[in-house]
């Protein structure tokens, strides 16, 4: 595509996508527009031989140097010597006292072939203009505030989203700007938090006590030697915490069923090996995710527990089949996608009467065991799929 007709296109969408906003947000929205841009925002694991794909752009230099970008800076950055991303949504996140923030989200799929673009009957292919999310329980004709789902990547971002943290709803934050965080003031509404990039150590999770109404906390944990629980706030209303990327040590793991006595779901994930100085015991748990090289004993099966998935790629035979061992026999949801085990493990699993998913994909489980495991249990489902 040339690049001038590329250009047209895209002032001709933002503009679009600008307008149809003003129709639903509260606030006024300038004619002066800046961009942030997501790169590599699909997923490319079939693309054509005809398309360039260009890896580098998920680099964390690269996310974090294209979130404030005019429009020239955008289509320098998307026309590559004839090749433009295949699609690329444009939509309305955040204002300025003198800007409208749009968020460009582009394929990672660059093609030259117009005849591969997306939203060629609009006229204005590869781009695609979007309204703004509704809230939750939207109500026709009810205009909103745009910062009801907030999304940071700058220290003034998060000045201007905490102007209006009484609107705010959902908050992301990105990048090692926001190392050492500290809010202001409180968010009442906040129900959703959501970290990327940002390190935990030393006493972070101190924000949350300016979160009351936090019910879900999901993490990507920046670079750091210690997660420490120790310090984290009373926060009874959250009920799913996700932690990514965790270090290879966690402080006062203890405190986290007294600071989350409700939780229900928990997702810990990291390619390290994790160890802490304490028994992380959660009475309330429903739903547990491990995706850690190994199993971390420092872990225990809560009573509640429903529904465990484990991805331990290095793990053994015996250190599964002992956490299996302190499951309670109600489970009825087990995925070991991606854990060498062996057939031995289905033994384990026959006091579990209510089970009835199973996951085996990637295992040394073989069909013909399964397939034997699962006759025994009427209803019982499982991947791989007995019948190919």
């Amino acid at each position: 595509m040339d690049r001038s007709i590329f250009a047209q296109h895209f002032l001709s969408a933002a503009q679009v996508a600008r307008n149809f906003a003003r129709k639903f947000l509260e606030e006024q929205l300038p004619d002066e527009m800046i961009f942030r841009v997501h790169l590599n925002s699909s997923y490319d694991g079939h693309a054509a031989s005809d398309v360039k794909l260009f890896p580098g752009d998920s680099s964390d230099e690269r996310t974090l140097t294209s979130k404030q970008l005019d429009s020239e800076g955008v289509v320098t950055l998307l026309w590559r010597g004839g090749f433009v991303p295949e699609w690329v949504d444009l939509m309305v996140v955040g204002v300025t006292k003198s800007e409208t923030i749009l968020d460009v989200v582009s394929c990672g799929r660059f093609a030259e072939d117009e005849q591969r673009l997306y939203y060629a009957q609009t006229g204005i292919a590869p781009f695609s203009p979007k309204g703004p999310f509704l809230p939750v329980n939207h109500v026709d004709g009810v205009r909103f505030s745009v910062y009801e789902r907030s999304s940071c990547w700058s220290a003034e971002d998060l000045t201007l989203t905490e102007r209006s943290a009484s609107k705010v709803w959902s908050l992301q934050l990105h990048g090692p700007t926001f190392d050492g965080l500290v809010l202001s003031v409180t968010f009442p509404r906040l129900e959703i938090f959501e970290l990327y990039g940002v390190r935990l150590d030393g006493h972070a999770l101190g924000a949350l006590e300016h979160m009351p109404k936090l019910r879900h906390l999901r993490a990507t944990i920046g670079a750091c030697p210690n997660l420490d629980l120790s310090a984290m706030p009373p926060t009874p209303h959250l009920q799913t915490l996700t932690l990514r990327n965790l270090p290879s040590m966690v402080s006062g793991a203890s405190r986290l069923a007294v600071a989350a006595p409700l939780l229900k779901q928990l997702i810990l994930a990291g390619d390290n090996l994790v160890d802490a100085d304490g028994a992380l015991r959660l009475p309330a748990l429903d739903h547990l995710t491990v995706e850690l090289p190994t199993v971390p004993r420092w872990i225990e099966m809560p009573a509640s527990l429903n529904w465990l998935s484990l991805r331990l790629p290095e793990a053994t035979d015996a250190a599964v089949r002992s956490m299996l061992a302190s499951c309670p026999e109600h489970l009825g949801s087990l995925g070991l996608r991606g854990t060498p085990v062996s057939d031995a493990v289905l033994a384990d699993l026959a006091r579990f009467s209510k089970l009835t998913y199973l996951d085996a994909v990637d295992t040394r489980i073989t069909k013909d065991a399964l397939r034997r495991f699962a006759e025994q249990r009427p209803g019982f489902k499982c991947w791989p799929n007995l019948k190919v």
